[in-house]
């Protein structure tokens, strides 16, 4: 998983080191103080280890008809705790999520949850779903970690038995 810094990082630096200058600056201890919170949080923010993700989503289904719903899971294991883990499943052109993605999760350490979803077949032909975007923020939201997990077994889905018969017909 690819890591990179909150938005929230550079505010959070630039107060604490701009009351550390002015503490400086003005010989004024009280100003240091205040800085003190800020230049915490952000030890605190960036000593955080990276959540230990795997997700994938599973099917049940290994044949399916264009309109048919599949049940699937969006499953997720931490080894380390994430306070916030999003789950968008990356799907081919010929399904599409019936509900809103991404899906957001808590996670605690050796934790496990499993998702239900509605999938779409939307166009025939053979897709293999499975892969997983995941986004795991550390709990003060100052970093971010991003990646994708995840492959599937394939699914194969095939025409309707109207559209065969038009284009037997026509």
């Amino acid at each position: 998983m690819t890591s990179r810094r909150s938005a929230k990082l550079l505010p959070y630096a630039m107060t604490a080191g701009a009351l550390v200058v002015a503490a400086l600056a003005l010989r004024r201890a009280e100003l240091a103080a205040c800085a003190t919170p800020f230049a915490l949080f952000l030890a605190l923010g960036l000593l955080g280890r990276p959540p230990e993700l795997r997700a994938w989503l599973e099917t049940d289904e290994e044949r399916v008809v264009v309109g048919d719903q599949i049940p699937a899971r969006l499953v997720v294991r931490s080894a380390r705790p994430a306070a916030r883990v999003e789950l968008m499943p990356v799907l081919p052109h010929s399904l599409s999520a019936d509900q809103a993605v991404p899906i957001g999760v808590g996670l605690g350490a050796d934790d496990e949850r499993i998702v239900a979803v509605s999938l779409s077949a939307r166009r025939f032909g053979a897709t293999r779903p499975g892969e997983v975007a995941v986004r795991a923020r550390d709990r003060y939201g100052l970093r971010v970690w991003e990646g994708r997990h995840g492959t599937g077994r394939p699914l194969y889905v095939y025409p309707a038995a109207e559209a065969l018969r038009r284009a037997h017909a026509g």
